[in-house]
């Protein structure tokens, strides 16, 4: 269709300066469709894709230069690569609203050029791309005026590794958790803390999933109820629109049936109108011939009959006229002049009827050919009119077919955006199950060692009381041996074998040979008194 069939869009068209932006001869750059990646698990590989290693090992992978931030997109030329973007707070923004940074790239005016369809819908896609494209980024610089960058560093710390297991070991090393850890007394106590601990939290959680499942789900249902309830007005809409544009081409179609029974009657009038004046001329050359024979047997007739009556009378009277045979020769002649007179008059007349014959035909085939030049012109007018009307009618269409695909685009990038939100909330949801989870089992393995450490000391103990207890049977007497436990190795007050600790002379005693008979103590006292 041509630009300049709608008034005022060729000059814009003109005036804009898109027309030398345009390839030559039509041609049109190829543009490698962006395969985007589907299924959860291509998602969660976008967002850790997405999370830079500056934001992740901010110390071990320092940038060389200043940082890739939003405003370096919007700088960009039309041509230039989207860079990679370093900045956190860019980086957080773009994955809080779910926006691929690679789709912020300048549009450029040939990827929408199509000589195929009018140069307005092409225009209308361009300049759709640049609004969108404004709006994303003004709402993403919005949004990363929101942040700080420590909280960013501090949010997309990995779950695993070096920088996960830092905040455990530095309040491993704390002078407070090796006092409760160094302290046998305290064991218990710290392990009965840390199960109420976890048994508290293990409750609370159930307690707010539970809290959080019966406050979302009637939420959820009502908002599934209500996009239901869109759905079916936007599909009562469209059927209503259909049916509308239906009615507006079945009457379209009456109108140009209308149209092409008109020209198809005034054609037929004009081919009946061509037989009948050809009929009328073919019977009005058969009456002049008609006529011209009849006439012309007629005065041949009467010639034969007028000779015929003065050869008659020149015969009954030859004797009788010779003497006026001059006179009446000379009135003869005279008669034959004048009837030869009166014959070139009668050509004459015939000639110019016939000339008149001519013209007036001439004058009706003119008029014939007007009436056939006037009917043309009207019939072109008609057909150029329809031709216009169906033009802007699939103008128009098109128009709406691309507000139509527009409007898919844009819904399709919100559904896309929105799964990255869904894969960014499973990212952070798994990086704090996974710390959780490393918390969990350092506390494990820490109560696995005080409780191994417990009970290698608890073996130690009873090894060492079993050796003292050996070494005490070895120093005290046969006698008492199996009752007395020394002094210095007695719990509480109780003091045994004092008998054995507190005299020299049992020391002494201690020294001589064992007596292991029952008569020991006795002989022994009469061995005293002897002394």
């Amino acid at each position: 269709m041509n630009v300049n069939t709608f008034p005022g869009l060729g000059e814009d068209f003109q005036n804009s300066g898109l027309r030398s932006k345009l390839p030559l001869n039509g041609a049109k750059k190829v543009k490698i469709p962006k395969k985007r990646p589907d299924g959860t698990h291509a998602e969660n590989l976008w967002v850790q894709d997405a999370v830079s290693p500056s934001i992740v090992y901010p110390k071990k992978n320092p940038p060389s230069g200043p940082p890739v931030t939003l405003d370096d997109i919007v700088g960009l030329d039309v041509g230039q690569r989207v860079p990679r973007l370093s900045s956190p707070r860019s980086i957080k923004a773009c994955l809080e609203m779910g926006v691929d940074p690679v789709d912020l790239e300048m549009p450029v005016v040939d990827d929408f050029h199509d000589e195929k369809v009018d140069a307005a819908i092409w225009l209308l896609k361009y300049d759709h791309a640049l609004k969108r494209r404004e709006q994303i980024l003004s709402q993403l610089q919005t949004m990363r005026e929101n942040y700080l960058t420590e909280d960013v560093l501090e949010e997309y710390r990995p779950s695993i590794g070096a920088l996960a297991k830092s905040e455990l070991n530095d309040a491993k090393l704390s002078g407070s958790m090796q006092m409760a850890y160094g302290s046998k007394t305290s064991f218990d106590e710290h392990q009965r803390h840390l199960e109420r601990v976890l048994e508290r939290n293990y409750l609370s959680e159930i307690q707010s999933i539970k809290e959080n499942e019966s406050k979302y789900v009637p939420q959820y249902k009502e908002e599934m109820e209500r996009e239901l309830r869109k759905m079916r007005a936007r599909h009562a809409a469209l059927e209503q629109r259909n049916q509308k544009e239906e009615q507006w081409r079945n009457k379209t179609r009456d109108i140009l049936d209308w149209q092409q029974a008109r020209i198809d009657a005034k054609k037929m009038a004009q081919d009946e109108d061509d037989k009948r004046w050809e009929h009328m001329m073919q019977e009005r050359k058969e009456h002049f011939e008609n006529t011209k024979r009849v006439l012309s047997d007629a005065y041949q007739n009467k010639i034969n009959r007028a000779r015929a009556i003065a050869n008659d009378r020149l015969n009954t009277r030859i004797r009788g006229i010779l003497d006026r045979e001059e006179k009446r020769t000379s009135k003869m002649r005279v008669v034959e002049e004048e009837r030869e007179r009166k014959a070139s008059q009668d050509r004459f007349q015939m000639r110019q009827k016939e000339e008149d014959r001519i013209r007036a035909y001439e004058c009706a085939m003119q008029t014939q050919k007007n009436r056939e030049e006037r009917f043309q012109a009207e019939y072109e007018s008609s057909m150029r009119l329809s031709e216009e009307v169906r033009a802007a009618n699939e103008f128009h269409r098109q128009m709406r077919l691309t507000e139509r695909k527009l409007i898919f685009e844009d819904r399709k990038m919100k559904s896309e955006m929105k799964q990255n939100q869904d894969a960014l909330y499973r990212f952070k949801l798994k990086q704090k199950i996974d710390r959780e989870t490393a918390k969990v089992q350092f506390i494990k393995r820490l109560k696995e060692d005080l409780k191994s450490k417990a009970v290698k000391s608890n073996i130690a103990q009873a090894f060492k009381k079993e050796q003292q207890r050996e070494q005490a049977q070895k120093m005290l007497h046969a006698s008492y041996r199996h009752e007395a436990t020394p002094q210095s190795f007695t719990k509480g007050s109780k003091v045994y074998g004092r008998h054995g600790m507190t005299r020299r002379e049992s020391n002494r005693s201690s020294l001589l040979a064992e007596n292991t008979s029952p008569n020991a103590f006795y002989e022994r006292g009469i061995t005293k008194s002897s002394e």
